[in-house]
Parts: structure tokens; sequence; C-alpha cells
């Protein structure tokens, strides 16, 4: 792909996007002339840079929008919502060609039929004028209504009736009719319209007429065209999309089934390909059959007559001339050698049929092939980058224990400390040089919020309900890993919203609000954190429904959902397969969606809660990790091995008195901030050798949490806080349960990191 075709791939996903959002906004805000004129420009550029790299049925479809959008923007139109709808599909449909164009190089052989339909979507919202242009494709609308042929294919096909047939390729199958009207100025543009139809596959029938009327030959312009050209072909309606995609907004390509052909089209062998086989296939077996030479000349002359006239029947004249020669060879010769081998290859020649099949299947799949997603510069390079950076970090922590080591072992104060400075010096570039790589994958969240205005839009149209949109902290930036792994999660939260939060306009004024409801969507920092969250101001989560739904799917026992606070059982909602919905849709109600938004946080190293009050409205706020390349642990000793523990499930550190600590069914647990936590032993969750320890020692406790569950890891010693890069488990280890992965210490040795979820009880 050229570096022009680059261009404008990564030009027209940024139009695209623009157009999308003011669309929505014009729609939303009402109308304003800079707004209009934002969607023109776009729509404007689109057309022109298709055009630069020849691609004419997006063009086509752009110019009819832009023709749209021209009208509104001198105030014959309005923008409507039914006039968004389409000119949003038709941003759709472009964004899909682009993603074509990047995978194969080309758009797909139907994408002439698909703009010319679009584009005539489009240009019904246009005011009706005597002069309005048509295109062929709206040359006969009520007979394509009906379902039947435009009334110029039925009279070609009554005219070539013999001809048709006689050209028809053999066995049932359907044609293809085409009416290609070139431009008057088609031949400044370097078309050669004859020629054109001279390359359509299957040729059966070609008809060439004026358009218009010639007028006295004086008159007559010949570098004007006006001509119409229609045929009839056996091509495939793909192969002729394909042949006329430079001029799709001149042609009209249409299927003829095979009932609406010549019943002599059907060949009268055709269909009967097996039968003709096995019938050839009986007359090898006959001259086959050893000692009958005294037969042998009625054998071979009877065998190649029947193979002959069964060739002739499948419509292979040129097989049964070949086998009627062998036989006349082999009644000369008296040796039924040469009429054996040309049944033999006749059978084989007729039995293989050229398929495109395969061919059009692999060109569908690559032009539908999703689009490797690139940044200005690859992605594959900047995570290469990130990796070799993270490689550093490993490597400067080495290079710490190693400086330990000599300030330790070295006589000369002197040296000790040249080394201390330099490896300062290191630090201080290694930190640096790893941050300025991680801005690499840095992107706002603009990127994330700019989907969910039209995702809203159309929900909320599709529910019949009022909604407003808002967000805030577009310009916060994270790792684009977070922010790619987030669009799942987030697309649940707001059809959540919508579906369940958001009551309809009736039942809001019954509740003395406002008919339009409003979904919020923020992002912010705090700290080395971020935190989203997505509310609405809808009808909330009642506590007393979602116990109730709770001990219909039996997700916990009843004495276990009477003794939670309401806190607790609104969390509930994030239990795989519950869902509060009445009703199946296609929007939600199967019972999946709160465990695939905690499950695909958690899987970030995120957290997320929960916030809800009856009538007032949800909250849901997730707090993820700034990136995911770089994970900051705590190193802790049990039982006299090291662990890593990733600090953002760690809550806090705190030690324990022994009389603070009670047995609740056979598990110790103390009381933290008026909430039960159990303790759990590291040492023993890990079959290792417990340490002996004074019984009015405290004992030292992690508090985590993760997935909704709170615990305490008792541990002997809390040892450093580094940043690592994590690596998975490999080998033999890549099924373990309970470990997030390895990274290396300074000192080379190899430091196992705990799944906090797999292993909180």
């Amino acid at each position: 792909m050229s570096a022009l075709e680059d261009q404008f791939i990564a030009e027209a996903r940024e139009l695209i996007g623009q157009a999308t959002d003011n669309l929505i906004a014009l729609e939303r805000d009402g109308m304003s002339p800079d707004r209009i004129d934002s969607v023109f420009r776009a729509f404007h550029t689109l057309k022109g840079s298709a055009g630069v790299v020849e691609l004419p049925a997006m063009s086509l479809v752009l110019h009819a929008a832009e023709d749209l959008l021209d009208n509104v923007r001198h105030g014959t139109l309005a923008a409507g919502a039914e006039m968004v709808d389409a000119a949003l599909a038709c941003l759709d449909q472009v964004s899909r060609w682009v993603d074509n164009f990047e995978a194969a190089g080309a758009l797909p052989s139907q994408a002439g039929e698909d703009s010319r339909a679009m584009a005539q979507r489009l240009r019904s919202f246009l005011p009706r004028s005597g002069d309005q242009p048509t295109s062929p494709a709206s040359d006969s609308p009520k007979e394509k209504e009906q379902g039947s042929l435009p009334e110029w294919v039925s009279r070609m096909i009554a005219a070539e009736r013999d001809t048709t047939s006689s050209l028809m390729p053999k066995g049932p199958m359907a044609a293809t009719a085409i009416s290609y009207e070139p431009f008057v100025g088609c031949f400044y543009n370097g078309d050669d319209p004859v020629q054109l139809m001279r390359q359509v596959p299957g040729l059966l029938a070609l008809q060439i007429e004026p358009r218009e009327p010639f007028g006295p030959l004086a008159d007559i312009d010949p570098y004007a065209c006006n001509l119409r050209l229609r045929a009839v072909s056996s091509g495939s309606r793909d192969e002729i999309a394909a042949l006329f995609r430079l001029v799709p907004d001149q042609v009209e390509i249409i299927s003829i089934p095979s009932e609406a052909l010549p019943a002599a089209e059907v060949p009268p062998g055709s269909g009967h390909q097996p039968l003709i086989c096995k019938v050839i296939e009986a007359q090898c077996d006959l001259l086959r059959i050893p000692d009958r030479a005294d037969e042998l000349a009625g054998c071979m002359g009877a065998a190649a007559r029947v193979a002959e006239n069964a060739l002739r029947h499948g419509r292979r004249p040129d097989l049964a001339d070949t086998v009627k020669h062998a036989g006349a060879l082999a009644l000369a010769q008296r040796d039924a050698g040469p009429l054996l081998s040309a049944l033999e290859k006749a059978v084989a020649a007729f039995a293989s049929t050229p398929s495109t099949m395969a061919v059009d299947g692999g060109t569908q799949a690559a032009s539908e092939r999703p689009a490797d997603r690139v940044l200005r510069v690859s992605e594959a390079k900047i995570e290469a980058l990130v990796n070799l950076a993270g490689e550093l970090v490993v490597a400067r922590n080495a290079l710490s224990y190693s400086v330990g080591q000599a300030e330790r072992e070295l006589d000369s104060g002197e040296v000790a400390r040249s080394i201390q400075r330099d490896r300062d010096a290191i630090d201080r570039l290694v930190t640096e040089l790893h941050g300025s790589v991680l801005q690499l994958r840095m992107v706002p969240f603009s990127q994330l919020f700019g989907s969910f205005p039209r995702l809203v839009r159309d929900l909320a149209r599709q529910l019949d309900k009022k909604v407003a949109l808002v967000t805030s902290g577009e310009t916060t930036e994270a790792d684009k890993t977070i922010i790619d792994r987030l669009f799942e999660p987030m697309v649940h939260l707001v059809r959540n919203a919508l579906d369940h939060g958001i009551e309809d306009p009736g039942q809001r004024r019954a509740a003395g609000k406002s008919e339009a409801a409003k979904i919020s969507i923020s992002a912010s920092r705090s700290g080395d954190r971020l935190l989203v969250e997505v509310a609405d101001d809808g009808r909330g989560i009642d506590p007393s429904v979602v116990r109730r739904k709770a001990s219909e799917r039996q997700i916990l026992p009843p004495d276990q959902l009477a003794d939670l606070t309401d806190e607790a059982a609104v969390d509930l909602v994030f239990s795989a397969g519950f869902s509060t919905a009445s009703t199946v849709s296609d929007i939600s109600g199967r019972g999946f969606g709160m465990d695939v938004v905690r499950t695909a946080i958690e899987q970030i190293g995120g957290r997320v809660s929960l916030q809800s009050k009856v009538g007032i409205g949800t909250t849901v706020r997730l707090e993820l990790p700034m990136t995911i390349a770089m994970s900051r642990i705590m190193v802790v000793e049990s039982g006299g091995q090291s662990f890593g523990i990733a600090m953002e499930a760690v809550s806090e550190t705190v030690r324990v008195a022994p009389d603070r600590v009670n047995t609740i069914k056979n598990n110790d647990a103390f009381v933290l901030r008026d909430r039960v936590v159990p303790i759990i032993s590291l040492a023993e969750l890990m079959k290792l050798p417990g340490r002996k320890r004074d019984a009015a020692e405290p004992r030292l406790l992690v508090v985590m949490e993760a997935a909704g569950r709170m615990a305490a890891l008792e541990i002997d010693a809390v040892r450093d806080r580094l940043d690592v890069v994590l690596k998975p488990m490999q080998g033999l280890l890549a099924g373990a349960r309970g470990y997030a992965g390895t990274t290396l210490l300074g000192n080379g040795q190899v430091l196992l990191v705990l799944d906090v979820k797999e292993i909180l009880p």
C-alpha cells in the first residue's frame, strides 16, 4: 500500500469520527451554522480523498450525502432524526469500506450496488424537482419493489431467445442483466464503453441504442457519448460488479433468476453429470472384460456410440468427437486400448468443472478480514520498545543490588561512592526513558468516550426514551491497552443504564423527574490510579428486588441473603447469571453483563464498586492502573520464601494483637472498621513451615480486596516495594492457578507473584 493510501486511511477514520460526533451534536443541540459547516466539510473532504485514491463507489455515496447536507446548510431541509440516521448509516458504510480497502487494497465487489442504494436513500430526503437527477438504479423502482424484472430485460431475453439458449453454459443457472449509460463526457475520462462491454464474461446478448434520439448530423457532437449499452451475461453478479467498479454510478446490474430464462436455456444433459459419468464408466468396464475376441468389434462399436451420445447429451461435443475417432481407430487396429484410454480421459475431463467458489470465498474473506489497527507508528514497534524498556528496568534493579554488594565489600569509600553516583545517574535515565516510552502508549479517554454518543442515541431511540449523555475528563490519558480493554465493560454499563436504570418518560413524569434522563461518564486521575464513573439519574437498584432475584437463581442461601446489608445485596448484581430484567430483549436480560464488567476490569488490575439509591440513580466506579506494561508489587516473606503481591489488591497492612483475633467457623478473623475480615496464613496456603512466634506477638497482616471479597494474608515480613515487568507462567507451570506471573529480583532470584483473586476464599 502506498504512502498516499496510508494517509487516506488515517485521515478518513479521523473525518468519519469527526462527522459522527458533529451529526449527533447537531441533532442534540439544534441547528448551528458552524456545526453544519463542519459536517459538510468532513463529507466534502472525504469525497475528494476517495476520488484521489480512485474509489468511485465511495465518492458516489459521499456526493449524495454532500448534496443532502448542502440543502441543510441553505435551510431548504431540516436535520431531523431520520435524516441523521441516514447520514450516520452512510458513515458506517464508508467506515466498513475503509477497513476493506486497508485489508484488501480494494472495495468489496458489491460496493457499487451498495453505494447506489445508499445514495438513493440519501437523495430521497431532497426536495422533489423536475430537474432532479436520477441514477440508473432508480429507473424502475416499482418493478423492483414487486420483485419482477424491468421491461427492457424481459424484451431482451425474448428477442435474443435462440442466441441466449445456444450460448448459455450447460446446467440450470441464473444470468445477469447489465444496463450501462456512460456519462456524456466519458471519453474525456479515458472511458471506452464499447471496450468495457467486450470484457463482460459470458456475454449472451448485447444491444446498443442512443440514450436520446440523435439530431441532425451537423449538430452531433462526436465527443459526447449518447449511448445506452445493455447486455445479458452468464457471468456472476460479483464478476460484473468488479468489471464496472470504476463506473458504479453509471451501471445497473440485475440478477435474472433461472425461471425467467428461456426453457431451452437448460441443456438436455444438465443436471445429469453423475449419470453420464457412470454410463461412460460402464462402457470402460465392458471393454475390460477378458477373453472376448469374437465379440470385441461389436463391443467397441457399441461402447463408442453410447459414450459419444452421452457426451453430446452433456453438451461436450469436443469430447464426443475424440471418443468417436478413438472408436474408429480401435476398430481398425482391433485393439480396445485407444478407445479405453479416450473414455477414461473423457470421464476425467467431464467430471472436473472449474469452480470459482474458493477464489470468490478467498477474496471475500480477504475483504472482510478486520484491518490491523495501527498508530502513526506501527503498534508492534511500540510494543517492542515498551518490552525493551521493561527489561531495562529489570537490569536497573539488578544493578542496584550489585551496587549494594560492592558497598559492603569494597574497602575504599570513594570507589563505592563513585559507583553509587553512576548508579543513581543510570537509575534516573532509565526511569525517564521508561516513562517516555510509556507515554507513547498513552491516549486520551476521548478516543473511548467518542463511541458512546452514537450508542446512547441509537439505543434511546430504540427504547423510546429521552436521554442526554454528559462526558467529562476526555483529556485524561491512559495506556492504550487499558483504553481498548475498557470498551466492552463500558458498553455493558451504558446499555444497562439505558435499559434498566433509565425509566420511560411517563414513569419519570410520574416520579416528578424531567422526561429527559441523564447519563454521565467521567474520567480522572487520583494519584497513580485512574477513576472512571458511569452514573445515571434513573430508578436505582432496589435491594429487595436483588434479594428476590438472587433467591430465585439460588445465588446464595436464604439465611445468608437475609443477613446481607443493602450495600452487599446490591453488589450481587455482579454475580454470574444475575439479571433483574423481566424479559429478554436484544439489549439485555440474558444474565450476563455486570459479571463480565467485573472480570474484565480485574484482569487489568482494577476494581469495580457500585452505589445506588432507589429513585435517585446508580453510579458504577472503576478504579484502574495507569498502565499494565509495568506493575508495582509488594515483596513479602512467609515460611522462609518471598512472594509478590500486586499493590492494586492491597488495601493496607496492619499489625493485629492476638486478643483482636476471633475464631469464626474454624477460621481466624478480626474486625476492621465494622467489617469481619478472615485471616489466611500464607505459609499454610503455600504448604510451607510456619514461623514460631510468641503468643503475645502481634500478627502482621496484608489486607487485600478483589472481586468484592476481602481477606487478610498473614505474613512474616514486608521486604520491598518494586516496579517490575510481569512475565506469564510458562512451561509446566503455564496452567498453575493462584499465580499472576513471575519477575526477576535484583539478585537474580525468580519471584512468584500471587493472583489475589485466585487465593482469596
